[in-house]
């Protein structure tokens, strides 16, 4: 019997038998073919059968007795790598692309590895920061989203006012309607008259009902600022200095039979963040090696309807045994329902795949060498599992068909969004694409740097989606207006690390700004047939010496970006 190299839970039976070859007779290799041969190709009795010969197998190699057969030991040396079902899957069947190599990486004062090459594995920590449990929705409606924007503008309002408290910064706010002949410096969201769309010639500030009485100003003189990242809903605030890169809005306000006008001399948006810091202990935790993470995007379906075979990216994880590794919804479409529901029918109860795709991953998970590898579902809200608005739930939670449904507790269901803690370093995650909408409905300069200033944006907005709560619906996504707090950041949960999808560019990339990463992990408007045939890489290494207890966490310094393209 001729074998091909690939060793498979299907053909783990025949390759023991051509190895061993009948030359040499040991009960426990006799014991596992007998259990090989009973179990034939089910996965999950092999996975046991697996679990139950490696332990017979590392304990037998690690045995300090002097009267233990040496042969006996030899060939459970070399039957580890054969019982943990290592692939031959060669370099050639992959090629992994750098987008952006760590400065630290090309100073070669760490070098990248994979999973599989590290030993702190076992020391790393992977924490739920924050994630959205279970809850009941609630109907949008007009006076709802007003009182959504007001509540908004007021909390921001007094966010800032304590930011500038706490940097030593006078801040008075005046209301909107202030005829003054000096500058005077107001509070409010961001948007554009009419149905059009923003444009530096239609930019509008409105006030809340509270302070302002709604009043919306016309913002004028725009066009002598030199840097400008301004969108509807955003909070725009300001500090008297200008000498600070605090100041958002400063001007001379008037009106005439035109409304009100705001004639702005200077003008900066969202509360500033501070530098990332990380601690001694943190670090310790990275034990002078990297961590590796890979992005999946999880589309069950082809665009021809066709089942997704997530073989050889099952493979690939086996192999490289990162750290984490994410899957990304949606996993089945809203929207691809919509365009071919005429043939979505002949595949049944949707749930199906669902929970095929979640067996198969649990195999995987609970494979004796991935146990220290944790699986993190992220869904998103087109999927038809899940059709709740933003601020998502688990995939899982109690409105779901899989809740109450048992999985390898390496696999772990996150909200959309959700923030992880990974050795200390925060990661925020949601599957949705918060650049684009953004970019097409925005006054920017340099038009160049639309990217970097949307992500410093998402920062000082205290949000991925900064434009909610939109004053006009439908929105890009549905939002429970009673949970926006839960779309916010604070201040302990600003994110070192944003991982999101986006159409923004064609490929993954990362943009860096205020010291932090965001990394677009693959583009949404990829056709979902290319779904296995990529996988998104980040490498994160520690941080240099460590000089003190407390130091800053250098990022932009520390985060590498891959994509590995496989090959059938």
């Amino acid at each position: 019997m001729i074998l091909s190299d690939e060793i498979t839970t299907a053909n783990i039976a025949d390759h023991l038998k051509q190895r061993l070859n009948g030359t040499f007779r040991w009960p426990l290799l006799q014991e596992l073919l007998s259990r090989l041969e009973s179990a034939g190709n089910n996965t999950k009795e092999i996975v046991a059968i697996n679990k139950w010969f490696k332990e017979e197998l590392e304990r037998l190699v690690g045995s300090e007795k002097e009267d233990e057969d040496s042969r006996k030991v030899s060939v459970a040396q070399s039957l580890l790598d054969l019982v943990a079902m290592k692939s031959n899957f060669t370099t050639n069947s992959e090629e992994e692309i750098f987008i952006h190599t760590a400065q630290y990486v090309k100073d070669e004062v760490f070098q990248i590895k994979k999973g599989c090459e590290i030993e702190n594995k076992s020391t790393f920590s992977f924490d739920l920061a924050v994630t959205v449990p279970y809850y009941k929705c609630h109907n949008a409606s007009a006076a709802l989203v007003d009182e959504a924007i007001n509540d908004k503008i007021l909390r921001f309002a007094n966010l800032f006012k304590e930011f500038c408290n706490s940097k030593g910064l006078q801040c008075e706010f005046k209301p909107l309607r202030t005829d003054s002949e000096t500058d005077v410096t107001v509070y409010g969201r961001i948007g554009a008259e009419g149905e059009s769309g923003i444009d530096i010639l239609n930019v509008t500030l409105q006030g809340s009902t509270t302070n302002d009485f709604g009043v919306r100003a016309q913002i004028e003189n725009l066009h002598q600022i030199e840097e400008l990242c301004l969108f509807p809903g955003q909070m725009v605030g300001f500090s008297p200095s200008n000498k600070s890169s605090q100041a958002a809005v400063t001007g001379r306000c008037f009106e005439d039979n035109f409304g009100v006008r705001y004639v702005t001399s200077n003008i900066r948006c969202g509360i500033p963040v501070d530098e990332p810091v990380t601690t001694l202990a943190a670090q310790n935790k990275f034990k002078n090696e990297n961590i590796h993470i890979s992005v999946i995007r999880g589309a069950l379906l082809t665009e021809n309807l066709e089942q997704t075979n997530f073989q050889y990216v099952f493979h690939k994880l086996k192999r490289d045994k990162p750290h984490v590794v994410f899957f990304m919804g949606p996993f089945v479409s809203v929207n691809q329902m919509a365009v071919e529901g005429y043939g979505i029918s002949r595949l049944g109860d949707l749930t199906f795949l669902y929970s095929k795709f979640l067996k198969d991953l649990s195999n995987v998970a609970q494979f004796g060498p991935m146990s220290n590898t944790k699986f993190v579902i992220v869904p998103h809200c087109y999927d038809v599992l899940l059709s709740y608005p933003l601020p998502q739930p688990p995939l899982n939670c109690a409105s779901s068909p899989l809740y109450k449904k048992e999985f390898p507790e390496n696999i772990i269901f996150l909200s959309n969004p959700g923030t992880i803690s990974i050795n200390g370093i925060l990661f925020g995650v949601t599957s949705c694409d918060v650049i684009s909408g953004i970019e097409k409905n925005m006054v920017c300069k340099p038009k160049e740097d639309s990217v970097r200033l949307i992500c410093q944006q998402l920062l000082q907005q205290r949000s991925l989606f900064p434009s909610y709560p939109a004053s006009k619906l439908p929105a890009e996504y549905a939002v429970d207006h009673s949970m926006l707090r839960q779309l916010e950041f604070s201040n302990e949960t600003i994110p070192d690390i944003v991982l999101f999808s986006s159409s923004a560019k064609s490929e993954p990339f990362v943009e860096f700004t205020n010291h932090r990463a965001f990394i677009s992990c693959h583009n949404v408007m990829v056709p979902k047939n290319q779904t296995v045939q990529s996988v998104t890489e980040i490498y994160v290494t520690p941080q240099t010496d460590v000089g003190g207890l407390i130091v800053p966490m250098d990022i932009d310094k520390r985060v590498s970006l891959a994509v590995s393209i496989l090959q059938e």
